[in-house]
């Protein structure tokens, strides 16, 4: 479900503007892809490692931040991406643990949230100049979920 967390102008000069919002589930990461040739038609079928999962977190990512865009956003600034990740605790983890140390890869969420965040807040991903991700255990009871806070730096050509 998720929703919008905060939509501000980062400075009063317009140079920066600054949104945020939070999709709930479990983060799903890029993974990798695998080709092969159907022996029928000849032609490579290429298939995603988590497929559907990661198809619908990149939907999910989409709708959350088509909510939170304000009218006028700057689709060809500069990105600055903040990702706060939390996935819930196993239980039989030590409650001392505070970092999430196991899958998914913080470098394959990234690509699963800029390939779903492309078209919506920027145009393509080569727009972002900055990022910093962070991927803890969440508190007991408290559903996995990832906070996506994106900066859009003033567009000087």
């Amino acid at each position: 479900m998720g929703g919008v967390i905060d939509v501000a102008e980062a400075d009063k000069t317009g140079a920066s503007n600054e949104l945020a919002f939070e999709c709930m589930g479990i983060p799903i990461g890029q993974g990798s892809t695998r080709a092969f040739i159907n022996r029928k038609t000849g032609r490579p079928i290429i298939t995603h490692e988590h497929g559907g999962e990661l198809r619908n977190w990149r939907q999910r990512v989409a709708n959350e931040a088509g909510k939170a865009r304000p009218e006028g956003w700057p689709m060809d600034a500069g990105i600055h991406l903040t990702l706060m990740i939390s996935i819930s605790r196993p239980p039989s983890l030590p409650k001392s643990a505070v970092y999430a140390l196991k899958r998914p890869a913080i470098d394959k969420l990234l690509v699963a949230v800029s390939q779903g965040l492309t078209g919506i807040l920027f145009a393509d991903s080569s727009q972002i100049v900055g990022v910093i991700i962070a991927k803890i255990y969440c508190p007991s009871l408290t559903p996995s979920s990832m906070r996506i806070t994106v900066d859009a730096l003033e567009a000087k050509r």
